[in-house]
């Protein structure tokens, strides 16, 4: 009736299929215009509680760039709402590293990696019923890849009197393992005096009237892949070029 301004579907709808629904005027049982398929109803899907039918995607890749890797993949088969990434370090454990509630995007960058490592991925898709319960598609992976730039050298040094001590800090560098901390005392030469992974170093070794001078060079530990032993292993440390020198006298 002309009253009525709900309807219940009560025969028909079966567990994770989607129905469209739109709403059309009529007089005269005369109905202008007929509603055929989705593309034609002027309405939202909506899905009936249950299990749905999970979407599959293929095509996964991944693609090392310059100080990130960039995630691909395709959509083979259904509509996801969204996607959960999962990613190893040299063949290890997989940790899930991002969650993506948007199913047009089907690229992400992961730029949390460092220098020397191999990572691969894995995606995979999931969708809700009404009831907003996940389902999960099954995972598909990519193959290997590493960050292909240079490390650039350390920037933003900087020195200063620590109480009888001298502290060297500097900009961290997100690709790096650590950094190594060079020093000379007067006008020796430099040696290398400590190896750190925090972005400074406090120099308590240190005497009252000398001046020291330091530099810093970042590094990565750089992994290669044996395919006959079938494991990952340390090939060589990589370091930067040396960041400008800073200089201080003890007083």
């Amino acid at each position: 009736s002309a009253e009525q301004t709900t309807y219940t579907h009560t025969y028909g709808p079966s567990n994770g299929e989607t129905y469209y629904y739109g709403v059309q005027a009529y007089r005269s049982c005369s109905v202008f215009g007929e509603i055929y398929n989705q593309d034609d109803a002027e309405g939202y899907p909506v899905t009936a509680a249950g299990t749905p039918v999970t979407p599959s995607l293929n095509n996964a890749k991944a693609e090392g760039l310059s100080s990130a890797i960039q995630v691909s993949w395709e959509v083979k088969k259904g509509t996801p709402r969204g996607y959960y990434i999962y990613r190893n370090e040299n063949g290890g454990g997989y940790t899930r590293v991002a969650t993506i509630s948007n199913s047009s995007v089907l690229k992400w960058k992961d730029t949390t990696i460092k220098k020397g490592i191999y990572y691969q991925y894995k995606i995979k898709p999931y969708v809700e019923n009404s009831n907003e319960k996940v389902f999960f598609g099954k995972a598909v992976s990519t193959g290997t890849a590493k960050a292909t730039g240079t490390l650039s050298k350390v920037k933003g040094v900087s020195i200063r009197k620590n109480g009888k001590y001298i502290t060297v800090s500097w900009k961290k560098n997100s690709l790096a393992v650590g950094y190594k901390v060079y020093r000379k005392k007067g006008k020796g030469s430099f040696k290398l005096v400590k190896t750190v992974t925090s972005n400074c170093y406090n120099d308590k070794n240190v005497f009252k009237g000398k001046s020291y001078t330091y530099k810093i060079k970042a590094y990565y530990d750089n992994y290669k892949y044996d395919s006959r032993r079938k494991k990952y292993y340390r090939d060589s440390i990589v370091t930067s070029e040396y960041s400008q020198q800073v200089s201080m006298k003890r007083q």
